[in-house]
């Protein structure tokens, strides 16, 4: 399967280019020109958009995610081998020895939203119950690890393709939760759920503290609460209303035109606000390149992966026809070769495009 690949400035002839293979294993496309701002060769294209699926990025057992930048980290039980470097990755505390299925010489630890992928050297479509799968491992002398999904289907995928795993995942859209083989004689790990995503703002008060709490004080407090709430949401149905008459008016005069080039575009992307586009490319600040279309900046959306790139469409007028193509075209094509539309932003007479 071929596939054909654009640079961000692709249109543009008065640049310099070059293809670097970088020490990240991420293969990259550099352009110097004369309309670059900063001096120096700007990333126009690479291979793979998302850092963490860079293939083994991280190192041996280590977990990559994203704080918003790329962090790897060493699950439970585990330390880094280099300090300084973190694509050395990770290893045991206390090494599991030689292979033996007694349960009483290891214990699984567990971590949420995590996987490590193509790992996997068996998968078994009849085990559907979660301590079904802890135990396959347990007594599996090949098993590292086993990652068992929550989305309802139960399955169990069965780690350790070799002595060590790699391209360890953790971020909140992965539906696996990984349970980590360790030594039983590993006192650093407890048995619990490891999830850096969890905050303790969540925390709620359990049914044990619940009757030490003067009921009278939670139903009054309760109460209060509402009361606020209701006067706050008075005052913004009061203002949403004002806001909406003012926003029907400018839509009218100054969205009838995006109006009319959107309403042909099938599976249109997401929509993101103006406001929402300057604060992940801070306020437009790192220009990538710039082209027939616009200007391209770097930009960050932890939601949407991570590292994205934002281009501001300055010849809408001029170009709609072409502009309707890259939308309906781009946003509908999905590969790992090819940089993905993500969304949109229509404001007045702003446009721009997040990939």
């Amino acid at each position: 399967m071929s596939s054909q690949d654009y640079a961000l400035d692709y249109d543009d002839a008065n640049v310099l280019r070059r293809l670097t293979l970088d020490d990240d294993s991420n293969l990259r496309i550099y352009s110097f020109g004369p309309k670059n701002k900063s001096g120096s060769w700007s990333i126009v294209w690479q291979a793979v958009m998302h850092e963490c699926d860079v293939f083994g990025t991280c190192g041996p057992f280590a977990l990559c995610t994203y704080r918003p930048t790329k962090t790897c980290s060493c699950p439970p039980g585990f330390h880094r081998v280099d300090p300084n470097d973190e694509s050395k990755g990770c290893d045991y505390n206390i090494p599991l020895g030689g292979c033996q299925n007694s349960s009483n010489s290891v214990k699984l630890v567990q971590v949420n939203r995590a996987d490590y992928y193509f790992n996997d050297y068996n998968f078994d479509s009849t085990i559907k119950s979660l301590e079904k799968c802890k135990d396959t491992c347990m007594q599996d002398c090949k098993c590292l690890a086993a990652a068992y999904k929550y989305d309802g289907t139960g399955l169990c995928f069965l780690k350790g393709s070799s002595n060590k795993l790699y391209n360890g995942k953790q971020t909140l859209n992965e539906i696996n939760m990984v349970f980590m083989k360790l030594s039983s004689l590993d006192t650093s790990a407890a048995d619990d759920q490891h999830d850096p995503f969890l905050a303790d703002a969540n925390a709620t008060v359990s049914d044990q503290v619940m009757p030490k709490i003067n009921k009278r004080t939670v139903y009054l407090s309760r109460h209060l609460h509402s009361i606020i709430l209701s006067v706050a949401i008075v005052e913004l149905g009061l203002f949403a209303t004002g806001a909406a008459v003012v926003a029907a008016v400018w839509k009218k005069i100054s969205g009838k035109k995006w109006e009319e080039m959107t309403a042909e575009i099938e599976g249109l992307p997401t929509k993101f606000t103006y406001r929402q586009l300057q604060d992940a490319t801070e306020n437009f600040c790192n220009e990538l390149g710039s082209g027939g279309f616009g200007s391209v900046y770097r930009g960050n959306i932890p939601e949407k992966g991570g590292i994205v790139a934002v281009k501001k469409i300055t010849t809408v007028n001029q170009a709609e026809k072409q502009f309707k193509a890259e939308v309906s075209t781009i946003g509908r094509v999905h590969h790992v070769n090819l940089v993905r539309l993500l969304g949109y932003c229509a404001y007045g007479n702003r446009h721009l495009l997040v990939y």
